[in-house]
């Protein structure tokens, strides 16, 4: 069974919020610099396509799946942040 990602779990939620908290407390009583959204999801895009792929064993379409996008929507992430897919496959 796969965990839940419920905030009172201990899950992946509660580790990004608890990540934020920090960046957060970093600035004291000032706010991070603008544009934080698109940092965030720039900064967790990469490990996840990453690990997608190695966890599909570089399979695009399996990988794809996994994370509940089109294959060529993939593809196109992949190529922009300039991540091999092939590599996932000679990791092993």
């Amino acid at each position: 069974n796969a965990p839940m990602l419920a905030s009172n779990s201990g899950g992946l939620a509660d580790a990004v919020e608890q990540h934020l908290a920090r960046y957060f407390a970093t600035f004291g009583r000032e706010l991070p610099p603008d544009g934080l959204y698109d940092r965030v999801l720039a900064e967790v895009e990469r490990p996840l396509l990453e690990l997608s792929m190695a966890a599909s064993k570089g399979n695009q379409l399996r990988a794809a799946r996994l994370l509940g996008i089109n294959r060529n929507t993939l593809r196109k992430k992949l190529t922009d942040l300039s991540i091999d897919a092939g590599a996932s496959r000679r990791s092993d």
